[in-house]
């Protein structure tokens, strides 16, 4: 796979998803988004023609992009390990720094949180970090990049990533074309983040975890810092796996 080939990728399916957004919500209207089962079911047919469509344009590059042991079950347990961690110290840590009250959703919110978040948050943030993450750091991989050169590709897939929301933030959140530049930063941001503990850990369940968690969450304790610390706590179990790692390279 060439660089070019890379770039394509990303960008079709960057104006795919901005042409999906906009129809949805300039044809279906804002009704839509009040009624989660059609939200449910909108977001499976579109999941599942994005996928469709990655299929379609990475089958055909030589070489194993897909690795069988990146959906193992030891990487999903690890994922799992470590995302339970992120979110009892992010509870825990704005619990005891904030004062917040813990709040107990209802049942009914909880099984509807479970539903968008399992059915739709999971698989959109997955194909965004196949195609934003998993691809360009394969791609680097494979061409031998120095961290430096990874550095760079990733300023550079990232802004793709932070542009790909333009539809999304204008159509979906009513944000005027001249207020694009914060809600476009805050995406770059959390892109490189992403990007970090892609690089870092090559758990795609983790990763995956991470931002949908961050696009979608559901804290216990109401705090208007609750996603700083979510934010400080993801990157806090990062530095400990990737010390983790360390360890065990220079002991094997």
């Amino acid at each position: 796979m060439r660089l070019k080939n890379l770039l394509f990728i990303l960008i079709v399916n960057s104006l795919f998803s901005n042409a999906i957004n906009l129809a949805v919500y300039l044809i279906l209207g804002e009704n839509l988004l009040s009624n989660w089962d059609a939200v449910v079911l909108s977001g499976l047919v579109v999941f599942g023609l994005q996928g469709i469509l990655i299929h379609v344009l990475v089958k055909s590059f030589p070489g194993k992009l897909f690795p069988r042991q990146m959906f193992g079950k030891s990487m999903l347990l690890n994922a799992l390990l470590a995302a339970a961690t992120i979110l009892i110290i992010t509870q825990v840590w704005t619990k005891y720094a904030t004062g917040a009250p813990t709040i107990i959703p209802s049942q009914k919110k909880t099984v509807l949180y479970l539903l968008i978040f399992l059915l739709n948050s999971i698989p959109a943030a997955f194909l965004e970090e196949i195609l934003f993450r998993h691809l360009p750091i394969t791609y680097g991989d494979n061409k031998h990049y120095s961290p430096q050169q990874l550095t760079l590709l990733a300023v550079g897939i990232t802004l793709i990533f932070s542009i790909s929301h333009i539809s999304a933030y204008m159509v979906r959140d009513h944000i005027p074309f001249t207020g694009l530049s914060q809600p476009l930063l805050g995406a770059f941001f959390y892109g490189l983040s992403y990007f970090l503990i892609y690089a870092v850990t090559r758990n795609i369940y983790l990763v995956t975890f991470i931002h949908a968690f961050s696009n979608n969450p559901l804290y216990l304790v109401d705090s208007p810092y609750r996603a700083t610390f979510y934010f400080y706590s993801y990157i806090f179990v990062i530095i400990i796996w990737l010390m983790q790692r360390e360890v065990r390279k220079r002991i094997s």
